[in-house]
């Protein structure tokens, strides 16, 4: 016996996977094709990302920003997508002016890294610089004491404006 008759057998004596033989759909070549094509959009993402924080360092910033945009685009549930949300949001506050913006995207990186149980610095000092260009110091001061107290070190904004 074949594995893919023993799976289709073992499909068929599920509940769901009499549902789905009735339909006749190729199973075996779906799920594979299935798990191929979210493992290609994983790498694409995080080439993406990869090649957007490159572009950060060497200026281009609309490339960068193109490149995060298409990151999140091609694969918005990737484990490390927060990295393009953090980048795209760093650039609208730095480069486009655009500080509100910026905290949005920080916000949902900072929320998908702590759903993984992590705290990260740079996120909550980047996003509170935006806040004080807001003038929204108390909400800054608290992301900058969330950074400082992970270990990450401040802007010295938080210095002068905080204590």
């Amino acid at each position: 016996m074949s594995k893919k008759v023993l799976i289709v057998i073992i499909i068929s004596i599920l509940p769901l996977g009499k549902i789905l033989s009735s339909l006749r759909l190729p199973l075996i070549a779906y799920s594979s094709t299935s798990l191929i094509s979210q493992k290609a959009y994983a790498d694409t993402a995080e080439s993406l990302i990869k090649n957007g924080v490159k572009k950060v360092r060497e200026r281009d910033y609309a490339g960068a920003y193109k490149n995060f945009n298409n990151a999140i685009n091609s694969n918005p549930y990737e484990i490390t997508i927060y990295r393009a949300y953090f980048w795209r949001g760093y650039l609208d506050f730095l480069i486009n002016n655009n500080p509100e913006k910026g905290i949005k995207d920080m916000t949902k990186a900072i929320n998908l890294r702590e759903a993984r149980g992590k705290t990260w610095g740079l996120a909550y000092d980047s996003r509170a610089l935006a806040k004080l260009e807001l003038g929204e110091i108390q909400s800054a001061c608290k992301d900058f004491r969330k950074a400082a107290s992970v270990g990450y070190k401040v802007d010295q904004k938080f210095y002068i404006v905080c204590n």
